[in-house]
């Protein structure tokens, strides 16, 4: 969990507890950003519907306590393959890491020689 707002410098971070309860206690009024991340799922932030959208910053006044901040994190998942141009020159490694129907690719250059992908592949 991580906790972010103009007038909490740096932010703040947790740890939940065993049922996923957390604390951020002592802050100072203002609006606040809440995010969660575990391995193998989304990092999704308050208010958060779909993934590479905004969450919804929390208003939180001075002395004021906010309860039932839920959570609820969809798996990730990793989708995998080769992109290569035709004749097999300049083939580079892609990942396509697929969450919740958004694809993103990341290139990584494998070197200038031929390489061929399999047929299987």
């Amino acid at each position: 969990m991580f906790i972010t707002a103009a007038e909490l410098d740096g932010g703040r971070g947790a740890l939940t507890d065993e049922a996923g309860s957390f604390d951020f206690t002592d802050l100072p009024a203002g609006r606040y950003t809440v995010s969660v991340s575990k391995s193998g799922f989304v990092l999704l932030s308050y208010g958060q519907r779909r993934p590479l959208q905004a969450g919804i910053p929390l208003q939180l006044g001075d002395g004021q306590q906010l309860r039932n901040v839920d959570f609820q994190l969809p798996r990730g998942s990793v989708i995998a393959g080769r992109d290569w141009a035709p004749g097999g020159w300049n083939a580079r490694s892609c990942v396509r890491r697929s969450v919740c129907g958004v694809c993103e690719c990341v290139r990584h250059c494998e070197g200038d020689g031929p390489v061929y992908a399999d047929a299987g592949a």
